[in-house]
């Protein structure tokens, strides 16, 4: 080995305790990351998964006044199963 190299080491040695720290916070922030990727993996999938069996919209649309002709128009659209149509209003407690 060259000096060089023999110094970096004794020197890694001498700060064996910094040097672990260091290491065991990037292995935190790589499980940390890991982790995430797949917890959002999972919620995609249960999200999909409640939508298909709930028959959950998806497309929702709104339209300050619409007459009620609209809705026939809307369920001839191919691709369409169900619309629904409703009010809504600010309420006062």
């Amino acid at each position: 080995m060259r000096a060089l190299a023999k110094k970096r080491w004794r020197d890694l040695w001498s700060l064996r305790g910094p040097a672990a720290a260091i290491a065991l916070v990037l292995a935190c922030g790589v499980v940390v990351v890991v982790a995430s990727a797949g917890m959002l993996d999972a919620l995609r999938t249960s999200q999909a998964a409640f939508y298909r069996a709930e028959r959950f919209a998806d497309v929702f649309a709104s339209a300050a006044r619409a007459p009620e002709a609209v809705r026939t128009r809307i369920e001839a659209i191919p691709g369409v199963s169900v619309v629904d149509t409703r009010g809504k209003a600010m309420a006062k407690l």
